[in-house]
């Protein structure tokens, strides 16, 4: 099974900018933490625990998990020059992220291996707690049940 927050903080390192990763189960435990957002570091990260995806019995035995990041950047108050350059900052960053994912799928045994990069949903979330601006990216791994 992959655990999604366990490779982030493998590869945090890279991108010297997330300083913290936190984790979060549930969407109630995502909403609060949003919510009480009120330090002043420019940019937080957060990893949705993996739980959720399908199982496919007639295709190859699959496992196909959902996973969840989110990345946010601190904007400032009532600029809007501000606000765009936090989104993109956010979402240059969460490309990033993706790209290094889709490195690390390209052979079995990789960490990412079952990347589907054809699809990475993303929305846009902000403005939150300290005024953050950000994305979700969303996207799947298919592994097989042996790998459970």
């Amino acid at each position: 099974m992959f655990l999604l927050y366990e490779y982030l903080e493998s590869i945090r390192e890279e991108f010297i900018d997330l300083k913290v990763t936190e984790r979060v189960s549930s969407i109630i435990q995502l909403e609060e933490m949003l919510t009480n957002i009120r330090d002043t570091s420019k940019y937080r990260f957060l990893v949705k625990d993996s739980g959720d995806g399908h199982l496919d019995f007639k295709a190859r035995r699959l496992n196909i998990a959902y996973h969840i990041f989110y990345i946010f950047v601190k904007a400032g108050v009532n600029d809007n020059g501000s606000r765009l350059t936090a989104k993109r900052e956010a979402m240059i960053m969460g490309i990033k992220i993706i790209d290094r994912m889709r490195a690390d799928s390209e052979d079995f045994g990789d960490p990412t291996h079952g990347l589907d990069d054809s699809r990475v949903d993303y929305g846009e979330i902000g403005p939150i707690g300290n005024n953050y601006y950000g994305y979700s990216f969303g996207f799947t791994i298919e592994q097989s049940f042996s790998k459970l």
